[in-house]
């Protein structure tokens, strides 16, 4: 009896090890957190010319298998020190002094079923005198408290990540640039909030055959965001009396079969069923074919090829039944400006927008009379769009640069040149759920910001208001690239906004 008793002794023990082991496998094959690491604390120093100041810290998540690197991030005080997520980092943003304790927790478990959590504690000081970069932070410090959860556990098999993270701290103006650098992307960027310049940021040369380096002071061509300063010009004249946007085309263009269908506000809000005269072909050799543009040939010869292919084409769809972008819009929206203020639409735009907000290095490009500054558009056997009369036009023909591009989205903000009245009409959504959301000019990604792309040539632009929160964005290149440009305005958004 004994005997049996002892063997049935060992098979219990032999079942509950088995179990163990099966469960202490399951986990490894399911994966599981082995280690955060966060620095333990942080001094962040106000310059007096700020309200704020963000900074942002390497937080590592160490793992197993397939658990999540994953973290979420809380302060006990967001009056002082605010947090947000970022890949691989927290941002942390000053607003007071004072000290504030930030929690780091992981998304996913270690293999006892626990979360592990990290805390740091910031201490926040308002600079007595400007301070033109908050001093650096030691590269590490003892730790002033106990983490809540073990910092480590025994590894089990060796990890692919390096013992140590170099550069635990970075301002975000740092993160732009090495993102611009790893993308390899030529262009600038620049961020503002409320009238403080937060980093502006060159990176790359101004063409593939140059050595010459793009600065922050470099002109762009802004293709469809230049649609904004039409709609500008536009507004300006319905505030004197000139026109409405309820008038009917047929007062500028009497000829056009569809004229008497379609208002300036149709125009306005992509909601015409106009047809795009821009991007209806298969190739570049259509396009130019297709109207027989020519450097050569005159601003007006130009513009009565596009203006005739327009006026030749059915509508799309009935006028105000929905909402798809065409640049034929505000082609015909610029011309309107000329017809309406008896001067052209360049020296409008210069003398009634540019002039007024100091945009001293703003133009059309085919007028720019200096080319010295202008990051080289990447052509090929194509003559340059930005450069040949009456081709960029109202839909997409301005040239600026990083800083003056600021003092217009400024202007926006604070309704400097425009009215409140018209800056809300402006920035209304009129799609009525159907197609792109779209305002005069303006895109919406949510309530709370307005945007723009633009594309001619080779350049790209990014350019973002948050009015109320007091952010003005600008991102732009002159190399086609729009997987590498988007990557970028979205890093530089995600990071700033």
């Amino acid at each position: 009896m004994k005997k049996i008793k002892s063997i049935i002794s060992v098979i219990l023990c032999a079942a509950v090890c088995c179990g163990a082991l099966a469960a202490n496998a399951a986990a490894k094959s399911s994966g599981s957190v082995r280690s955060i690491k966060l620095k333990s604390k942080a001094t962040v120093t106000i310059p007096s010319s700020k309200k704020t100041l963000t900074k942002a810290y390497k937080v590592t998540v160490k793992t197993r298998g397939k658990a999540s690197k994953g973290f979420t991030a809380k302060s006990s005080k967001p009056s002082v020190a605010d947090v947000k997520v970022s890949k691989g980092y927290i941002k942390v943003t000053a607003k007071k002094a004072g000290k504030a304790k930030i929690t780091v927790t992981t998304k996913g478990k270690n293999s006892k079923g626990k979360k592990l959590s990290k805390k740091m504690i910031i201490t926040v000081k308002k600079a007595s005198t400007s301070v033109s970069e908050p001093a650096s932070e030691p590269a590490s410090e003892p730790n002033s408290e106990p983490a809540s959860e073990p910092a480590t556990e025994p590894a089990s098999e060796p990890s692919s990540e390096p013992a140590s993270e170099p550069n635990e701290e970075k301002d975000i103006k740092t993160m732009i640039k090495e993102k611009m650098e790893s993308l390899k992307f030529c262009g600038v960027v620049r961020v503002t909030k409320n009238d403080e310049l937060l980093f502006e940021v060159a990176n790359g040369t101004i063409s593939d055959d140059s050595d010459a380096l793009i600065t922050v002071d470099s002109q762009f061509a802004i293709g469809s965001v230049s649609k904004q300063f039409t709609a500008a010009a536009v507004m300006l004249l319905k505030e004197d009396g000139k026109l409405s946007v309820d008038d009917k085309i047929d007062k500028w263009f009497p000829d056009y079969k569809y004229a008497g269908t379609i208002t300036v506000k149709n125009l306005l809000t992509m909601r015409s069923g106009i047809p795009d005269y821009a991007n209806e072909y298969e190739s570049l050799d259509e396009y130019y074919s297709r109207y027989n543009y020519s450097d050569s040939a005159t601003e007006e010869e130009n513009r009565k090829a596009t203006r005739d292919w327009i006026f030749s084409r059915d509508l799309t769809f009935a006028p105000d039944t929905k909402t798809v972008y065409s640049n034929s819009n505000y082609f015909l929206l610029a011309e309107i400006v000329e017809k309406t203020s008896g001067i052209s639409f360049t020296r409008f735009v210069k003398e009634k927008i540019f002039a007024p907000l100091n945009m001293n290095d703003t133009d059309t490009g085919s007028e720019l009379v200096d080319r010295s500054r202008l990051v080289t558009p990447i052509t090929g056997k194509y003559p340059a769009e930005i450069y040949t009369k009456g081709v960029a036009f109202g839909d997409g023909g301005i040239v600026s640069t990083a800083a003056d591009m600021d003092k217009w989205m400024t202007s926006l903000r604070r309704h400097t040149l425009l009215s409140e009245e018209s800056i809300n009409e402006m920035t209304t959504d009129y799609s009525q759920g159907s197609g792109i959301k779209y305002g005069y000019g303006f895109m919406f990604d949510s309530k709370e910001t307005w945007n723009h792309e633009g594309s001619i040539d080779s350049y790209l632009t990014y350019e973002l208001i948050a009015p109320k929160k007091g952010y003005n964005v600008f991102v732009s290149t002159n190399r086609d690239d729009y997987n590498i440009f988007k990557q970028l305005s979205v890093f530089v958004k995600n990071n700033t906004y």
